[in-house]
């Protein structure tokens, strides 16, 4: 009995948490909200939170069926939350760095119980250039734009900005950088395309209001984000 199970000890691979029926609400989800824009001020950081506490993979709850569904059951739509899943699995690699934002740079809520900015850094899941990349995600739910300041040059760089349509937090469709996010007659996807910025302030960032948005920018080089450096998959 002893030698069995020092065997399977021996074969036995390090356990690593999954973490499923994620969802704003309980009880199939809030009929307004959780289908909506607003559910994403919640659902990008809990990706962010997760993945920077080791989780192999988060479930969402559901992918159709419910009020939390990133599918509309009826017309089969995409939800806002669906391309905040696209997206950070495409942009975020499972290499998860520190960042804080400093007290002066994100305007804290002046209203209520309102949320502050949240930030989270992975290296790429699709590096830039010759130098690898580094992909930075800002949840800013406040009614106020956020200037950061970067110890690196931020150019170029490739932004991936969501906003709710018609700018109405309980919209049920978003826009990718004032394009609006829809499925074709034929059911595929709109193509998820960044502007891709080359000039500016190399050091600053501008997160629009009520917005979530993934920056991919330049690695320094010989950093653990840097070309060659090995970069994993997350799963969403």
């Amino acid at each position: 009995v002893v030698a069995r199970a020092a065997a399977a000890q021996r074969r036995a691979r390090p356990a690593r948490v999954w973490v499923g029926e994620s969802g704003g609400a309980y009880n199939s989800g809030h009929a307004v909200l959780s289908g909506a824009f607003a559910d994403g001020f919640w659902y990008a950081p809990f990706l962010g939170a997760n993945a920077r506490g080791g989780a192999g993979a988060v479930c969402r709850q559901t992918l159709l069926g419910g009020g939390y569904a990133l599918l509309n059951r009826s017309t089969l739509e995409p939800r806002p939350d669906f391309f905040v899943a696209a997206l950070f699995a495409r942009l975020m690699g499972a290499r998860v760095l520190a960042v804080s934002l400093s007290p002066a740079a994100p305007a804290r809520a002046s209203a209520g119980d309102a949320p502050a900015p949240t930030a989270f850094v992975h290296c790429a899941r699709q590096p830039q250039g010759t130098h690898g990349g580094v992909t930075l995600l800002v949840v800013n739910p406040t009614a106020e734009a956020v200037l950061l300041e970067l110890p690196d040059d931020a150019v170029p760089r490739a932004e991936y900005r969501l906003t709710a349509a018609g700018g109405k937090l309980t919209a049920h469709h978003s826009e990718l950088n004032g394009r609006p996010l829809a499925a074709a007659p034929d059911g595929s996807l709109p193509e998820l395309a960044p502007v891709i910025v080359r000039g500016g302030s190399k050091c600053e960032l501008t997160v629009g209001a009520q917005s979530i948005t993934f920056f991919v920018l330049p690695a320094r080089p010989g950093s653990e984000c840097a070309a060659g450096a090995e970069v994993e998959r997350v799963n969403v």
